[in-house]
């Protein structure tokens, strides 16, 4: 399980990396907003995502959109902490798999990524 991690917070996406390498699985690329997202799954090919919702120059929404008509199979789950139940709806009616709100634990991010799977 190849994964691409991206937020703007380099904090957040290191957390992100240590829960994964906690559960065995391989961070192969991160990125820092929607954009850089998009050319690091040209690149690495990766099968599934851990995306930030709100981020500078492309947001989670519109590069998981962008993303998933690259490839529909893909596995994206987004991490938020938005409260707009109308904006999380429409992330998974594109394809989003899962979103995560923010805060969470470990138990939680870990059953997430089991349900994936």
């Amino acid at each position: 399980m190849q994964f691409l991690v991206v937020d703007d917070s380099a904090l957040a996406r290191k957390r992100v990396c240590e829960y994964l390498a906690s559960l065995g699985y391989e961070v192969i690329a991160q990125a820092c907003n929607g954009e850089e997202a998009i050319k690091c799954y040209h690149e690495y090919k990766p099968s599934y995502i851990m995306m930030d919702f709100e981020m500078p120059v492309l947001n989670g929404v519109e590069a998981s959109k962008q993303l998933l008509a690259l490839d529909a199979n893909l596995k994206i789950v987004l991490i938020t902490s938005v409260e707009d139940k109308k904006e999380l709806i429409h992330a998974i009616k594109l394809g989003v798999k899962k979103v995560i709100k923010k805060p969470y634990t470990q138990e939680t991010f870990n059953r997430t990524i089991e349900e994936i799977l």
